[in-house]
């Protein structure tokens, strides 16, 4: 996520998201959910980290945040199956509009089927866009990462053994968009299309940007995009709004399984 405040270099695949970031507040995610859910690293023989999320949704592609553009491996069956390593290959597709500007959408193409159960993908839009859309109040799950749950008032975050997985509430971006006005991330943001997060005690640690936000009937409405990590969950968080219809398009289009 990017924070006020990637060249492709690794991705880690998971089968398990549902927000891509790694989260404070939250709990162990359940071995049979989010198996969706892929880890985005940087890899060497002598140095690993991990950056950033992403959520499979198909066979062959990630969708994941722009700004990620650092990772080329993906460890796959991150939760709950031991992870296998993949390089990525082949150069990243980016959303880019009709005014020539990019949007943090990306879609990144697996060397080879990940092995996914088709149930446990995440449910694309459908033509029916608006009616998909996340409103104001509605409930959905973040599950990104596997950083610790203490909720920690400073940048540090310690990184659990297991998946994390939190509820949050669609809130007004305004609270948001204010804290940022000045950031230079809300003038290379504000022409996006995005809906925001929130709840009390409840955030996320940088790293695992890109990762899905995901309703209770598996439908995901959101990649995580922005923040602010000045104080864990003072304010909302900012998702990719997936119901926009451009974007919607452009996934169906470009990520075809051979």
């Amino acid at each position: 996520m990017r924070f006020r405040g990637l060249s492709l270099s690794g991705v880690t695949m998971t089968t398990a998201l549902d927000l891509q970031k790694r989260i404070i507040g939250g709990q162990r995610c359940s071995d049979d959910e989010r198996h969706y859910h892929v880890k985005l690293m940087m890899w060497n023989h002598n140095y690993e980290r991990s950056f950033c999320g992403g959520s499979l949704i198909s066979q062959h592609w990630i969708l994941t945040a722009a700004h990620c553009l650092v990772v080329i491996y993906a460890v796959l069956n991150v939760h709950p199956c031991p992870r296998e390593l993949v390089q990525i290959k082949e150069p990243p597709k980016i959303y880019r509009d009709s005014s020539g500007r990019d949007h943090d959408l990306m879609l990144l193409k697996l060397p080879k089927p990940a092995g996914i159960q088709s149930n446990d993908l995440p449910i694309l839009p459908n033509e029916e866009v608006y009616i998909f859309c996340a409103f104001v109040g509605v409930i959905i799950f973040l599950c990104t990462g596997f950083c610790s749950k203490h909720f920690l008032f400073s940048s540090d975050c310690f990184e659990s053994p297991t998946l994390q997985c939190a509820n949050i509430k669609v809130v007004d971006c305004n609270p948001l968009l204010t804290s940022l006005k000045n950031d230079p991330i809300y003038y290379t943001s504000k022409h996006q299309n995005i809906f925001c997060g929130w709840a009390d005690k409840v955030d996320t640690c940088p790293g695992d940007s890109g990762g899905g936000v995901v309703d209770q009937h598996k439908k995901i409405h959101g990649v995580i995009s922005f923040g602010d990590f000045v104080i864990p969950s003072s304010i909302p968080n900012a998702f990719m709004k997936l119901c926009k219809k451009e974007y919607l398009d452009w996934i169906k289009k470009e990520a075809k399984d051979p």
